[in-house]
């Protein structure tokens, strides 16, 4: 809850993760604003709506130099405009709450890391050796969903944040036919696959070639860190950014 002037309608919060810095609520009569009336964001609590002196009281002793951001519901009949600290680059881009723990925080995928293949070579009538089969030898680094290394950090602006996510992993599964078998391995992140198996010829069947790619995809690895999640909320004049983000397993 807010601390209520009695001099004037305003109302003083508590900016996340500080101890000293407030955010103001003004409350302003509706009698005070007509169709004329512009308003701009960044204007000073001293200069705001100056041409039609409103009350302000003391609170411009301390809250002078406040900008104006944005407005809250209205509420008895009085407009409720917010001004807050003017935060630098510097001041935006430091989280004013950290919050470091070990949780599970989100999936990370199977990993194919090698792929090799066996030919299995026969000889025909003559003698000549012929590619009979192929074996694949794979190395797969397993899925992960436990516990790793979180952050969850918290971050004030007096404007809206420019938020962008991590990409998801899309993982992708692999197929391949070769005439006397198959390969098959289920999702996982991998880089460029590609196939090429000349199958005979012997002596009842001509030679066959089959060939597959399979793109990699968006990830090929699990990266350090993971953004799991990024929003931002406006209070009290505030837009305040929760960022998760996630470590890699292991580190």
């Amino acid at each position: 809850m807010g601390a209520v002037s009695e001099k004037v309608r305003y109302e003083l919060f508590q900016v996340p993760g500080t101890i000293n810095t407030r955010s103001l609520v003004l409350w302003v009569d509706e009698k005070y604003f007509d169709a004329n009336t512009t308003l701009v964001a960044g204007t000073t609590l001293t200069n705001f709506m100056s041409a039609k002196e409103i009350p302000k009281g003391d609170a411009l002793d301390s809250y002078g130099s406040l900008v104006y951001t944005g407005q809250e519901e209205r509420a008895n009949g009085c407009l409720r405009f917010c001004f807050v600290p003017a935060f630098s680059a510097e001041d935006i881009a430091t989280p004013v709450l950290s919050i470091a723990e070990f949780k599970s925080a989100m999936r990370w995928p199977a990993v194919l890391e090698n792929l090799y293949d066996a030919n299995f070579l026969a000889k025909d009538k003559e003698g000549a050796n012929y590619l009979a089969d192929v074996t694949y030898i794979l190395y797969v680094k397993e899925g992960y969903s436990d516990a790793t290394r979180t952050l969850e950090e918290t971050f004030v602006s007096q404007t809206k944040f420019n938020i962008s996510l991590s990409a998801s992993f899309r993982p992708q599964p692999i197929q391949f036919y070769y005439g006397v078998g198959s390969f098959s391995l289920s999702e996982t992140l991998h880089p460029l696959v590609e196939f090429n198996v000349v199958l005979g010829p012997d002596n009842r069947y001509p030679s066959q070639s089959f060939t597959a790619s399979f793109p990699a995809t968006n990830y090929t690895d699990w990266p350090a860190s993971m953004i799991v999640k990024d929003e931002q909320k406006f209070v009290n004049g505030l837009w305040i950014r929760t960022r998760l983000t996630a470590y890699k397993p292991g580190t």
